[in-house]
């Protein structure tokens, strides 16, 4: 069996890969939190249309997660 065939290649796959699912499920919390934030937004303000605020919020939210990891690990590259 190569490792192309190996469904669980184990802690030596790719690092990009890595980083590429941890991004996506960075930007999915700030959505799940950002939902729950505009409908609450909706409701104080008694307009729906303010749903997407909070949405917007969230995914914000979840970018700036994203990149605050990146940071670290690019500053502990360079002092190799």
């Amino acid at each position: 069996m190569t490792s192309e065939d190996d469904p669980d290649p184990g802690p030596d796959r790719d690092p990009d890969v890595d980083q590429d699912e941890e991004s996506d499920n960075n930007i999915a919390i700030g959505l799940a939190l950002g939902a729950p934030l505009g409908v609450a937004i909706a409701l104080v303000t008694d307009n729906w249309g303010l749903l997407g605020i909070g949405i917007a919020l969230g995914l914000l939210f979840g970018v700036a997660m994203g990149r605050s990891g990146d940071d670290d690990e690019e500053e502990g590259s360079a002092d190799r």
